[in-house]
């Protein structure tokens, strides 16, 4: 039986799915944990994306599970699948693509994207990344939602409108934070500023809006707005060593609607303590009105105590706004070092008073390399589903667990239409 028979025969009560994703080092901490948004519908379905195993399909009673093997042609040189699978057009039943294919620069990361084109809903838009192989995706570029991990050049396909790939450049120093909007056709990359100093332009600190047709539309700089800029040592023109005194980026998200962008900070030094001074040592979100206005510090999380007795701030990542725009999670982070004994939270946050909660506390995932932790709202902001290597969980907003699957992996997550 080949996967696009039990693709059609899995896809009537079809509500999770995973895809295989080989085990791929990302060059940074921060580059790891890619966020994914939530598509505006009454009905959905979750798709997790995992670094290990094969593709499983469960049902919505829970009590029956179809895993499809890999794709047979794999190349053991690189442990990647020699085909890569893609959604097809609407009306159509192919679903995969050669690699010989003019389009086959889609990711050889992925190796199966089992889906019926009758049935199971079409993601509109698609992103690539050529440098770490990571593959994006989102429902309606009128709502967006998903996102990419950066590098100088990507590739966005409207599969609905069959317009083929597009290739969008990033041409400054691309960091991996990115997120779709403001506007419907647009995307959003944390970038350093060239413009000031080519040779040692500092932190990625400038947030350049990209359209899909690859021109660039705005440019947002977050140092000027929140202080990330970095201190110049006027002897040699060279950067001083972060002191803790100004902010570095670790994660940025528009809102649903595109009028606020939430980012998350940390402070940066190289000291093994938080910096001495009374400088606070914490990490903070800030959400910037897209009108203007000063950003406001809408969270504030502490440094925590490491067993040695000295004190770390944490790092913010995976910013992730529920539909109506009021409320942000966001995944709490140690350092490295402590990851096994202290491994990531996930932390929701009412925007307008402040309030957090610890809605999941992650178990440790020893097995992935490296850990990935996913966790996606839900259309209607009620319920988040979480996972991390153990399986997928679906929780209240409130963090009560109300249902768990032992089937998926880790990685990222989001919610598809449910067009059954």
């Amino acid at each position: 039986m080949n996967l696009e028979t039990r693709a059609r025969e899995a896809a009537e009560g079809l509500r999770a799915a995973t895809i295989a994703d080989p085990d791929a080092a990302m060059p940074r901490l921060r580059h790891t944990h890619r966020r994914r948004r939530v598509a505006r519908v009454a009905s959905a379905v979750v798709l997790v994306v995992g670094v290990a195993g094969g593709l499983a399909l469960q049902r919505d009673e829970g009590d029956r599970v179809i895993s499809p093997a890999h794709q047979e042609d794999h190349d053991p040189g690189t442990g990647r699948s020699s085909d890569v699978v893609s959604a097809a057009e609407p009306g159509t039943t192919d679903t995969h693509l050669s690699k010989t294919d003019p389009a086959a620069t889609l990711p050889q990361e992925v190796d199966l994207l089992l889906r019926d084109p009758h049935t199971d809903p079409l993601p509109r838009w698609s992103a690539f990344d050529q440098a770490t192989g990571r593959f994006l995706w989102t429902d309606l570029p009128s709502d967006p939602d998903v996102v990419f991990s950066g590098s100088r050049t990507f590739l966005v396909s409207s599969l609905e409108a069959g317009s083929g790939l597009m290739e969008v450049p990033c041409p400054a120093v691309c960091s991996g934070i990115a997120s779709f909007g403001p506007g419907p056709d647009e995307i959003t990359v944390l970038v350093a500023d060239l413009e000031k100093d080519r040779v040692n332009p500092g932190p990625e600190s400038l947030a350049q809006v990209y359209g899909l047709d690859g021109s660039l539309r705005d440019k947002i700089d977050l140092a000027g707005i929140m202080g990330t800029r970095r201190h110049v040592v006027e002897a040699t023109n060279d950067w001083a060593p972060p002191d803790g005194s100004e902010a570095l980026v670790s994660d940025l998200e528009w809102s649903p609607d595109g009028t606020r962008l939430a980012v998350a900070t940390y402070p940066g030094f190289f000291e093994p303590d938080c910096p001495p001074g009374g400088r606070p040592c914490e990490a903070l979100v800030w959400v910037y009105d897209q009108d203007g206005g000063e950003p406001i510090a809408v969270h504030r999380q502490s440094a925590y105590s490491r067993d040695d007795g000295s004190w770390r701030p944490p790092l913010l990542t995976d910013l992730a706004w529920t539909s109506d725009g009021s409320r942000l999670g966001m995944v709490v982070m140690s350092d490295l070092q402590d990851r096994a004994t202290r491994p990531p939270s996930l932390v929701g946050l009412d925007v307008e008073s402040g309030r957090a909660a610890t809605l999941h506390e992650f178990a440790d995932c020893g097995s992935c390399r490296p850990p990935r932790y996913g966790f996606a709202w839900s259309p209607d902001g009620t319920r988040l589903a979480v996972t991390n290597g153990d399986g997928v969980s679906l929780l209240a907003s409130d963090g009560t667990i109300v249902s768990e699957s032992s089937d998926g992996g880790p990685g990222p997550l989001a919610w598809l239409a449910d067009q059954g």
